[in-house]
């Protein structure tokens, strides 16, 4: 049944080669350049983005961007909702033939 009958022989040989063995000894500095290295700070795209945002004068800048860009929708809104407005009263005074403001004009003489 057994296929290696010195297995066990080889066994006790691979045990009794470790007994010899002593733990290895570390660089005197290792541990202190693992913990630098372990505490250095990551630099990626985003802490630069951030720290180039977080800077006053492009902060400033950028907010004065954002609202002038909103004022201008804003504004460019409520002159298209006038004009439309102007084209409606417009259309009904067409169609209804309101071509004089006041009734009392549309009977004045001409010379």
């Amino acid at each position: 049944m057994r296929k290696h009958p010195d297995i066990e022989q080889k066994v006790e040989d691979a045990l009794r080669s470790i007994d010899g063995l002593q733990p290895a000894e570390a660089p005197p500095h290792l541990y202190t350049r693992i913990r630098a290295g372990l505490e250095k700070p990551v630099e990626s795209n985003w802490s630069w983005i951030a720290s180039v945002l977080s800077k006053p004068s492009v902060a400033l800048a950028l907010s004065i961007i954002l609202i002038a860009v909103n004022a201008w929708i804003i504004l460019g809104n409520q002159r298209n909702l006038t004009d439309d407005k102007n084209d409606r009263v417009a259309a009904l005074a067409q169609e209804y033939h309101f071509d004089h403001p006041y009734p009392l004009e549309q009977n004045v003489p001409q010379p």
